[in-house]
């Protein structure tokens, strides 16, 4: 991904700038943007082990899930994860037969 600059920083620099301090100014936002790069992957799911990427989407399930909850109520339906892995739940709904 390419960080959006504005047009002037990219103009060939005027008033008798040598082509050294051109290049300077080149190598300094080439480091800036080489550092932007590695936040964003540090940042990035794809550099994370599969353990770490569930434990994250486990945590956006059960907050959507909180967020439902709150905003509909129970409705008769309750569910939990198995103990021994989060991935398993048990579910159960409650209410007449034939609904």
């Amino acid at each position: 991904m390419l960080v959006a600059r504005s047009p002037e920083r990219w103009k060939p620099i005027q008033s008798g700038n040598s082509k050294g301090d051109n290049l300077a100014i080149l190598r300094a936002e080439l480091k800036s943007q080489n550092k932007h790069v590695k936040n964003l992957k540090k940042k990035s799911l794809w550099s994370r082990i599969l353990e770490e990427v569930m434990e994250k989407l486990v945590d956006i399930v059960h907050f959507l899930h909180l967020e439902i909850h709150e905003v509909f109520g129970a409705a008769g339906i309750s569910g939990a994860p198995q103990d021994n892995n989060i991935m398993l739940w048990n579910g159960v709904i409650f209410g007449q037969q034939g609904e």
